[in-house]
């Protein structure tokens, strides 16, 4: 997947700059955000073909089982997208256009098979 864009949204700063640095291994290109509005405001201006985004984004923040169905409607050049949470996982009710999930911490290598790439 060397040729791809990944959004890695979550609200977690450190969480952010750990994660991308291993999704810098499998994708060309790695976009980050902490909000929705940083993560649209990219989808707007880049074809992002993959999402890794976290569930709970903050009080008051749309979950990303809410986020990804519209980004996905909005924005065709996503190909894949996954949720991944470390809260509470069997309580969380996946969308249809969430295509996989993954409880944090995931290793580098469940990342890329949820995502069907080989680091």
């Amino acid at each position: 997947m060397k040729q791809a864009t990944i959004l890695l949204v979550d609200d977690h700063e450190r969480t952010v700059i750990s994660v991308a640095r291993g999704l810098g291994r499998i994708f060309s290109n790695v976009r980050t955000a902490t909000t929705p509005e940083q993560a649209e405001a990219i989808l707007l201006v880049e074809p992002v073909g993959f999402i890794l985004c976290d569930h709970n984004l903050g009080k008051g923040v749309p979950t990303g089982c809410d986020l990804i169905p519209g980004w996905r409607s909005r924005f065709p050049s996503i190909r894949r997208a996954v949720l991944f949470s470390g809260s509470q996982p069997e309580l969380i009710k996946l969308p249809p256009a969430v295509d996989r999930f993954l409880a944090k911490p995931a290793s580098l290598d469940e990342i890329a098979e949820a995502f069907g790439v080989e680091d």
